[in-house]
């Protein structure tokens, strides 16, 4: 559509930031959703939360996502318990 078009010049912010959102749903960008404020997009960073005046980047990946929030943030955070809470158990070895 040409940008002197009516129907793009009639056009409300909120009905092309949807199309948009649309095109990007249809070009196979997963579904994020920001670890801030819990918004859910299909761009690559959360349109409505800041961190050091820098948007919040979103990968799809919950976990990292919420980790590069909170380290941008200026927050310490330990990866070791992150990630060996519940998903590394000891292994048990019995010889026979």
């Amino acid at each position: 559509m040409p940008p002197d078009d009516p129907r793009f010049l009639a056009a409300t912010d909120e009905i092309i930031a949807l199309e948009y959102e649309t095109f990007l749903a249809a070009s196979g960008e997963i579904l994020k959703t920001c670890p801030k404020c819990g918004g859910k997009t299909h761009r690559k960073h959360c349109t409505t939360c800041l961190i050091n005046g820098q948007p919040v980047p979103l990968t799809g990946d919950v976990t990292g996502d919420e980790i590069a929030a909170r380290m941008a943030a200026g927050e310490k955070v330990d990866l070791d318990e992150i990630f060996r809470k519940e998903n590394f158990k000891p292994v048990e070895i019995t010889g026979d």
